[in-house]
């Protein structure tokens, strides 16, 4: 699968990670705040606003921390390594004066298109974008512990994702569990994380079918998408192919996860 990539960067206290986001991300219909009225999940329109105005208040303080406490932040660059690259990247950005230098390999790694980190920033899980892992037609979830001052990961494990084309990673609100998305393989897979940032083999599995309107680029399922909730109750999986986003409950406490009642919310037909 080659796509068109984007740069994007997410911030994480005083560590960053810069992922290579393809172009589909940007096609995708993707859940929005007025889509959260469809979902029959307890989260009603009062308390997702509420919970909205408290994490807006709080976002001024949070930055006006970070900005005391450094300058100079750790970046981590995921990449493609079809040419030359290897795996992900360790920059030094200071922020007031616009700078990046560096660029060291921070840990060999295939693929590593999509970086999520824990809550605490100690570890980071890549998605490893590849057709085959240990022999199977699988991408892969890789677990890494982050050394801030040397600027380097250390490889824990790496499992299997159970899907092709494994595009996306992201981690709960405590740390405890992963989940990734398999845009060719049409799937989805949850991991448990151990204390020590290791991550299991996938304790939940979810295989999608069918096709949307548009044959161009809705042929298959193509699984593009996991996000948790802010109250660490829901999983929601977007899928460019069925235009509908997948919605699961989340036991936090072994990061399985059983399908809602209803088991999704249905978009306008070619939206993704």
């Amino acid at each position: 699968m080659r796509v068109q990539p984007e740069k994007v960067a997410f911030r994480h206290s005083e560590l960053e990670t810069i992922q290579w986001r393809p172009k589909w991300f940007r096609e995708c219909g993707c859940m929005s705040d007025h889509e959260t009225r469809g979902f029959h999940t307890g989260m009603n329109r009062r308390r997702f606003l509420a919970a909205s105005a408290t994490a807006a208040a709080a976002a001024p303080a949070w930055l006006a921390q970070g900005e005391r406490k450094t300058q100079r932040r750790l970046l981590l660059v995921g990449t493609q390594t079809h040419h030359d690259s290897k795996g992900i990247y360790a920059y030094n950005g200071d922020p007031a004066k616009g700078e990046l230098k560096g660029g060291e390999l921070a840990a060999a790694s295939d693929n590593p298109t999509f970086l999520a980190l824990d809550p605490a920033a100690n570890y980071l899980d890549a998605a490893n974008e590849l057709e085959e892992f240990e022999g199977q037609k699988s991408g892969a979830v890789s677990a890494f512990a982050v050394d801030r001052a040397a600027g380097k990961l250390r490889p824990i494990n790496q499992v299997a994702s159970l899907g092709t084309g494994t595009c996306n990673v992201s981690v709960d609100e405590i740390g405890r569990a992963a989940f990734c998305a398999n845009y060719d393989g049409g799937s989805a897979s949850s991991f448990y994380i151990h204390p020590d940032g290791q991550i299991s083999d996938a304790v939940s599995h979810f295989q999608y079918t069918g096709h949307g309107t548009n044959p161009e680029r809705q042929a298959g399922p193509h699984a593009h998408s996991v996000t948790f909730s802010p109250d660490n109750r829901w999983l929601l999986v977007t899928a460019l192919g069925l235009d509908r986003i997948q919605v699961y409950h989340l036991n936090p406490g072994n990061a399985r996860v059983t399908p809602n009642q209803p088991p999704a919310w249905d978009a306008a037909p070619g939206s993704g």
